[in-house]
This record gives structure tokens, C-alpha cells and sequence, in this order.
């Protein structure tokens, strides 16, 4: 029965997708990964990186500004909600950017991070490849970042939504 529950979730995330897609009159690209996520569960914004089996990271979409410039703080500092579940290989949840604990966290990324104005950022794991990345290898896992413009996070409600 988990099996199936988790088989009927897969086919309607690739429902969202597509029609996110079909929306754009254009083929599935990660931009409709992205575009699907912050329909499905109301976020601010998103950010997909794929991370190759040698530990490279590449940027494959973002879906504002600010997801942009939180990924690029991320990638220069080699620290973040995004690193951070990549390693754990599990969802990363920071309610608010401007906490104390998240400059002990994260000592290059917290400062960095806090100029930014939005406050909270949602990290989970994509469990398969999300896309091909341009590396010499093929991409070991997915990240998908949501983030939202109050403290807080996401919803209890919307986690469960994402699994």
C-alpha cells in the first residue's frame, strides 16, 4: 500500500509539472519542476541544483531574485539549508534566516544570508536525478529549495504536502 501511495504520489507531481509545462505551450524543463513546487505549496520562490556523484553542484533553476541570490551565497560559502540536506540526504527547515542559532550553523552563510529580505527557506531532499546536469558525471541527487517571504517556514501541512 506504501508502494502505491507513493507511486500515485509521483504520478501527480509529474501532473503538475506537465501541466506547468503545457501552461508555457513548451516541452517539461526544470524550470516547470520549480514552477510546479511553489503552486503546489505556496512558497515565495524555489531554487532547483543538481549534485553530481563527485560533489559538484550546478544551479538548474530559480524562480526569482531572491532564490538566486540565496543559491549563489550557498555555492560561494559551501554551507546552507541547501548543503546541508544534500549531505543528510533530508529536508533542512530554517523559519528564519535572522535567528541566532543559524550564524553557529552556518558561520560564512548567516551573514551573508541575513542581508537578504526575505527570512525563511525550506530545503528537501529530492529523492532521484532531477536533471542532467552539465558535468563529467551524472548527477547523484536533486535539491529543491522553497522559500517564503514571513517567518516561519512552511506549514506542517505543506511538508506533508511535499512528501
Amino acid at each position: 500500500m506504501a508502494a502505491e501511495g507513493a507511486g500515485g504520489r509521483m504520478v501527480a507531481i509529474w501532473d503538475l509539472v506537465a501541466r506547468q509545462a503545457a501552461g508555457r505551450g513548451a516541452r517539461v524543463s526544470v524550470r516547470d519542476v520549480c514552477a510546479a513546487a511553489i503552486a503546489a505549496i505556496p512558497a515565495s520562490g524555489a531554487g532547483l541544483t543538481a549534485v553530481s556523484g563527485a560533489g559538484a553542484v550546478h544551479l538548474m533553476c530559480v524562480t526569482n531574485e531572491f532564490s538566486e541570490r540565496l543559491a549563489d551565497i550557498e555555492l560561494t560559502m559551501g554551507e546552507g539549508p541547501r548543503a546541508e540536506a544534500s549531505a543528510v540526504g533530508g529536508p533542512v527547515l530554517v523559519p528564519d534566516l535572522a535567528s541566532d542559532d543559524i550564524m553557529a550553523r552556518w558561520p560564512a552563510f548567516a551573514p551573508a544570508a541575513r542581508q537578504i529580505p526575505r527570512p525563511a527557506v525550506d530545503a528537501p531532499a529530492v529523492d532521484a536525478p532531477a536533471v542532467d546536469a552539465p558535468a563529467v558525471d551524472a548527477p547523484a541527487a536533486g535539491l529543491l529549495a522553497l522559500e517564503q517571504q514571513q517567518r516561519g517556514g512552511v506549514s506542517e501541512q505543506q511538508r506533508v504536502a511535499e512528501r
